[in-house]
């Protein structure tokens, strides 16, 4: 597979995302493994500002948020089809930034942790 993005804490948590996204608590963990089974597009970058506060965007529009227990699919209602490519968390902000063939998406929002 395919992968796109990596975002980390040091000692704490690794992610990749690209064909399905993968998750480690310590690099010397024998194995990734895999997160978010409910989504079945490519994710093109994995952000977060916490453990328990991850992002991911992709294919489709497609967002998903991590809690810290489960992983949630955010609907924008965004009457385009395209893809979301970069994506940033920072000071309580979320902001997506994408293209649809046409006009550019940009999304931003209050990210409540």
């Amino acid at each position: 597979g395919t992968l796109y993005s990596t975002w980390f804490i040091p000692g704490r948590v690794y992610y990749v995302a690209g064909a399905g996204e993968y998750r480690k608590n310590k690099l010397t963990d024998p194995q990734w493994v895999r997160v978010d089974t409910t989504n079945a597009f490519y994710s093109l970058r994995i952000r977060g500002s916490a453990i328990n506060n991850v992002f991911k965007v992709g294919g489709y529009f497609n967002v998903g948020h991590y809690n810290g227990l489960t992983w949630k699919k955010l609907n924008l209602n965004i009457p385009y089809s395209g893809n979301f490519y970069g994506l940033d968390v920072k000071d309580g902000i979320v902001a997506f930034a994408g293209e649809t063939g046409g006009p550019p998406v940009f999304c931003v929002g209050k990210n409540v942790e």
